[in-house]
């Protein structure tokens, strides 16, 4: 299992490779996301897709990106936003 953490919303998700969608409810102007897995002792990649498109990953955004086994922290700092857009 995966689970999501943003803010302080907990999202499970059983797969070993799945693409979610969050939604928190109000704009925020910085954001860390810490993305965890149970099967700790397994190696993980994680992408995210800003809603302005800007990909976040180890390849392409090293410094916002710290992958180890059982966890990912992506930090995006200050996102630029888009009108009607949630971060």
């Amino acid at each position: 299992m995966v689970a999501i953490v943003a803010g302080w919303l907990v999202l499970p998700v059983h797969a070993a490779e799945t693409e979610v969608t969050i939604d928190l409810g109000r704009e925020y102007t910085e954001a860390v996301f810490y993305v965890t897995w149970e099967n700790y002792e397994q190696a993980g990649t994680v992408k995210l897709t800003s809603p302005s498109g800007k990909v976040y990953s180890k390849d392409k955004t090293p410094d916002q990106v710290y992958e180890a086994n059982g966890e990912a922290i992506v930090n995006v700092g200050k996102e630029k936003k888009e009108p009607g857009r949630l971060w």
